[in-house]
């Protein structure tokens, strides 16, 4: 999850979290005034696991329908075929 509109991050998240958890999470995600969305702004592959854990914490449904509903993420589905063909047929 790289943005999250700031009512969702609002209600849905900081609101599960106690004073220092909101304070670090607050820290990770950017607020974007033009779009109302926070952005995941890490440097560090450990940022990035302590923001998951914070929004995991948080109760946050995380599953793709949610995200896909809430406009967070759009799901996609990535193939690789062997030898450029797809069951034997080019």
């Amino acid at each position: 999850m790289h943005s999250i509109d700031e009512s969702i991050f609002q209600e849905r998240i900081l609101n599960n979290l106690n004073a220092e958890q909101k304070q670090i999470l607050t820290e990770l995600y950017v607020l974007n005034n033009e779009g109302n969305k926070r952005h995941l702004s890490i440097d560090t592959h450990e940022k990035l696991i302590i923001s998951s854990k914070l929004i995991t914490e948080a109760r946050f449904d995380k599953r793709y329908i949610n995200l896909y509903n809430n406009n967070i993420c759009k799901p996609f589905l990535i193939a690789q075929f062997r030898n450029d063909q797809f069951y034997n047929n080019q």
